[in-house]
């Protein structure tokens, strides 16, 4: 599925799946852009703070593994 489906996808299919697709689309832009310090291309002015975002999801993904 490309990206640019990804966001009314989930927004369609749950509320807490659309937050995820969020930050990982932002990580992804900031995987493209790097960090911003003036925040322009992306949310993320450094990798503490976009590591931040990777970590929530990898613990939520982990918890909807243990549901399955």
């Amino acid at each position: 599925m490309p990206t640019t489906y990804l966001k009314r996808v989930a927004q369609l299919l749950d509320e807490e799946l659309d937050a995820m697709v969020d930050k990982a689309l932002h990580i992804q832009a900031f995987q493209y852009n790097g960090p911003d310090k003036e925040m322009l291309v992306s949310i993320y002015p450094d990798v503490i703070t976009a590591s931040r975002d990777i970590l929530y999801l990898i613990k939520k993904i982990n918890e909807i593994i243990d549901k399955s």
